[in-house]
């Protein structure tokens, strides 16, 4: 067993007829092996494919490599001297707002679709009661339509990450209208606070500043992290990861886990054409390893558990107890 690393691949080298798959890398190392499991985000995947002719049919590059799209993302984080959520409303755990996967579908508005957290932004309090605490409010993290909304907001790449100064005009123009769609967000539970108006004492407060991180075309890295399931007649978002996961011939036995070509489950744990992040990667190697290299499932996962939402499951009945899909 051999570990290599700060290799690039280039292409991969086989015939229709099966027998060893050559891998070729940018370095001039190359590798013959029986079979390949390949994790590369779809844009790195589809120029590699480029390069390798002999993996495919006469029909060419298999759908569920394409029907995927990159998905824009975006996190801000908003800084308060009174983290008034947590200071007046005692807010330290949970969402607000949109459900950050039913966002993603919005039309793009001239006003901000919040996806917030409170408990994924610093704050600090003094160890004196009569003081407030200060620090960061998770104002957003959402994806595509809900994200574009900041895209003219970070004109930097490099550091991956913008300050937004309410000291400046642009920043002042973003940062206000974030404040206003915060405070509508929270008007309900300020407006039952006891002994003094606390939606507009909330109302008159400003950020000074705030960390806003735009992942897109601009930055590095693009094509990877997250996907959707772009709608049309190919095939269905519920067929797209099995027909990834060994897209070519039964006789060439390469095989594809990523995140582009999963299923992740939204908030109500209901599975949907958004794929990201390593939860999509992680199922879809199981799923390989089982089939296709005849490993057993890990001892520490629950037996009920993996069966039901790890394993995916073809017979027909299985299939439509779960409205479709493969996995649970």
């Amino acid at each position: 067993f051999k570990m290599q690393f700060n290799e690039e691949l280039v292409a991969i080298q086989t015939s229709q007829s099966g027998g060893r798959i050559r891998l070729d890398f940018a370095s001039g190392l190359t590798v013959s092996t029986g079979k390949v499991l390949l994790n590369l985000p779809q844009l790195p995947l589809l120029k590699v494919l480029d390069n390798s002719e002999g993996l495919f049919d006469a029909a060419g590059v298999p759908p569920a490599l394409q029907v995927p799209t990159p998905m824009d993302g975006v996190k801000l984080y908003v800084h308060y001297t009174n983290a008034w959520w947590r200071n007046i409303l005692n807010l330290t755990s949970g969402s607000f707002g949109l459900d950050m996967h039913n966002a993603t579908t919005k039309p793009l508005t001239q006003l901000p679709d919040l996806s917030g957290r409170y408990h994924d932004g610093h704050t600090r309090c003094s160890s004196s009661p009569q003081a407030a605490c200060r620090g960061f409010l998770e104002a957003t993290y959402t994806y595509a339509n809900a994200a574009r909304f900041f895209l003219t907001h970070e004109p930097n790449n490099e550091p991956p990450y913008t300050r937004l100064q309410y000291s400046q005009p642009t920043g002042k123009f973003a940062l206000d209208l974030v404040h206003d769609v915060l405070v509508g967000y929270h008007k309900t539970a300020l407006d039952k606070v006891r002994g003094y108006n606390a939606t507009r004492f909330v109302s008159e407060l400003r950020p000074d500043f705030a960390l806003l991180s735009y992942w897109g075309p601009q930055t590095r890295g693009y094509g990877g992290a997250i996907h959707s399931t772009r709608i049309g007649p190919l095939l269905k978002e519920s067929e797209l990861a099995p027909l990834a996961m060994a897209p070519f011939s039964s006789k060439i036995p390469v095989f594809i886990a990523n995140e582009a070509f999963g299923a992740l489950r939204g908030s109500d744990g209901v599975l949907g054409g958004h794929h990201g992040w390593a939860e999509c990667s992680l199922v879809m190697a199981e799923n390989i390893l089982a089939e296709k290299f005849n490993v057993p499932p890990p001892s520490w996962i629950n037996v009920s558990i993996y069966d039901e939402y790890v394993r995916f499951h073809y017979d027909k009945a299985e299939r439509t107890r779960r409205g479709g899909w493969s996995q649970g």
